[in-house]
Parts: C-alpha cells; structure tokens; sequence
C-alpha cells in the first residue's frame, strides 16, 4: 500500500486481513444448530491464527509506524485502526477468559503493549488499573467471580 488510503480502501484491506484467518462456523450441540433468544442460529468466528497488529501491518505491507500514524488523533483513519485494534483486544480478552491451565504470561504481555501503544500517555488525573483488576471487572460484569471460578466465561464464541 504505496499511498495513504481512504478510509474505504483502508477498511477492505483490514477485513481482508481478518478473513484470512478466520472461519464462520453455525454453533451446534449435537447435530443441531444452537439458536439465541432471537430465535437466529448462532454463527461463531473462528481464528485459524491469531490476529496481531504486526501480521496485519505485513497483510497491509506497511511498518508499524505507519500503521500508528494512520491512528494518530485527528486522521481520517483513527477509526479503522480504532476497530481493528478493539477486534485484536477482544481476541485477546476471549483467550484470556477462556483458556485454563495454560500459560497466557505472553499473551497478558501482548495486551500491555497493545494499551500502551493505543493512546500513548495515560490522560492526567486518570487512574490506571492493572490487567489483573481490569480481568476482574469484565468478569463480574460477565456474571460474578473471577474466570478462574467460572471455569471461564465467554463460552458463547469460541477459540482455536
């Protein structure tokens, strides 16, 4: 990607990045097709790889840079990025509250790292929360306890 891209350009690009290395897949339990209380079957996304900003950057064929300056306040494609990273962090919080027993040190690490490349400094007067108390928080807005407790949560969509 030569030239600085629209926003459209920009967005097709990005979801091409996130088609290849996911699947949609009709939950089922059994044989039969799971429905949600809409009465619609419920199709899950599956990560055949797990999505980085550096792949992404590579899919893009832009320096990493580059991808944070489209960021940067005030440009027109702040809110690719913006969706891009949210859909990274969610992968991220999923796996998190998901997978037991096994060792997620790097991927809590990946996490700092995408939080402080987002905004850059913490806004004054704001208190910062560690990842720990902010795991703590989603999970009791997700239903109470710690993940740990729960067995995990989030089991509505599943991982690799």
């Amino acid at each position: 990607m030569p030239k600085k891209p629209t926003v459209k350009e920009l967005e097709a690009r990005v979801e091409a990045y996130f088609d290849s290395i996911t699947r949609l897949r009709t939950l089922t339990e059994g044989e039969k097709p799971v429905y949600n209380r809409l009465g619609e079957t419920v199709e899950v996304v599956e990560y055949l790889l797990p999505p980085t900003e550096h792949d992404l950057c590579l899919h893009l064929g832009i320096s990493t840079a580059q991808w944070r300056e489209y960021g940067r306040p005030g440009s027109p494609l702040r809110g690719v990025t913006g969706r891009a990273r949210a859909r990274i962090w969610a992968w991220c919080m999923r796996e998190l509250l998901t997978k037991q027993g096994k060792d997620l040190k790097g991927l809590e690490l990946y996490m700092q790292k995408l939080e402080l490349t987002e905004g850059g400094e913490p806004e004054e007067g704001r208190e910062e929360l560690s990842l720990e108390e902010k795991l703590r928080q989603v999970a009791r807005m997700l239903g109470g306890g710690s993940a740990e407790e729960k067995g995990g949560v989030c089991r509505e969509e599943a991982g690799t």
